[in-house]
């Protein structure tokens, strides 16, 4: 329940009496979470009504994001990359957009910490459509801020986007990715990589971004992409419909067993994977790292970065029924190209005069 811009809650008994817990519950919701006041509260033959007023806090003064925020999603639109609990997250279009909340209409600073893969990297920087200014990075991390004039901003949701001059190629940051491992004991990956699955509910795709680009089939069942250790070249791309049949089950089993050893192997789950999952297949995935078996788990997302001959668990692996799986080697690019790294975007009020 999101109680800004709330003023009051009213709170009614019910007429049926089956009903009666569900709604003493959320009763005790309202005074127990809420910052609430009851004001008054009337009973008569049909029941109960409840009146709270909503105790009203002072907007903070300063609103800070972070890429590894849990809430992070909330701010971060589109032309960014995968926000992945890393300290940073890339821009990777011209144009990146953020939306922030601010509540009150006094001049405030916009400031930053960026990295830029280049010299002279300029923002020009848009609020709610109107130019506010331009922001030149020098290559590496970079400090600024930017005044900001009362008239620039809207009391409530703010929209920020930020115009990239250039862009290059992600391909040229190996060395911001050079920690990350396939295996825990593994090789290094040579190449970013981002690993997306989601079951029916909850998104129904499947996606491998190698470099930013999507290598993966997007089908129905396991999408496996096999890629060279050493160069970073994709080797070969494969669907499996484990839904449909179980000769699927030993395709994909067949399939892994050709890999030779040492290849990096990443695999995500399109919809539904277990109806025809056999012993066999599950087995397979254990050849290249993963211990998760998904067979009863109805359309669960899976995703796996991992290495032919790895150890079963001890590769980088998410399995969830409720949610998409997403896994990240290196920059968390979902495109081919990056304009500027940013480790936290800041909106400050002045104080009240």
């Amino acid at each position: 329940m999101c109680i800004r811009d709330r003023r009051y809650v009213v709170w009614h008994s019910p007429r049926q009496p089956r009903n009666r817990a569900a709604l003493d519950a959320a009763r005790a919701y309202v005074q127990y979470v809420l910052p609430v006041t009851k004001i008054a509260e009337v009973s008569d033959d049909i029941g109960e009504t409840v009146v709270f007023r909503v105790n009203q806090s002072t907007p903070p003064s300063t609103v800070t994001i972070r890429p590894s925020d849990a809430l992070a999603r909330l701010h971060f639109a589109e032309g960014w990359g995968a926000l992945s609990g890393e300290r940073f997250v890339w821009a990777q279009r011209r144009h990146a957009r953020l939306f922030v909340r601010y509540d009150a209409l006094r001049p405030a600073t916009l400031s930053l910490r960026a990295f830029a893969p280049m010299d002279n990297q300029r923002i020009a920087v848009y609020i709610n459509g109107n130019f506010a200014n331009t922001l030149a990075l020098q290559a590496g991390w970079n400090e600024l801020a930017l005044n900001l004039k009362p008239e620039t901003l809207n009391s409530g949701m703010n929209e920020i986007i930020l115009h990239f001059e250039r862009l290059v190629p992600a391909t040229r940051m190996p060395e911001m990715a050079s920690t990350y491992l396939v295996a825990r004991n593994g090789p290094q990956s040579p190449v970013n990589l981002v690993v997306r699955s989601a079951g029916n509910e909850v998104g129904d795709f499947a996606h491998i971004y190698v470099n930013g680009v999507d290598a993966a089939k997007n089908s129905r069942g396991y999408n496996i992409v096999v890629i060279n250790e050493q160069s970073g070249a994709i080797e070969a791309s494969a669907a499996f419909d484990t839904f449909a049949s179980p000769h699927e089950s030993a395709r994909l089993a067949q399939f892994i067993a050709q890999i030779p050893n040492g290849r990096i192997v990443a695999v995500a789950v399109r919809d539904e994977a277990s109806r025809y999952l056999t012993q066999e297949a599950v087995d397979a995935l254990r050849a290249i790292g993963a211990q998760e078996d998904l067979r009863g788990k109805w359309r669960w997302s899976h995703a796996i970065i991992g290495a032919k001959g790895a150890t079963s668990g001890s590769v980088w692996e998410a399995a969830f029924e409720t949610m998409p799986a997403q896994l990240v080697v290196g920059l968390g690019v979902t495109e081919p190209n990056i304009a500027a790294a940013f480790e936290w975007i800041r909106l400050e009020v002045a104080p009240a005069p």
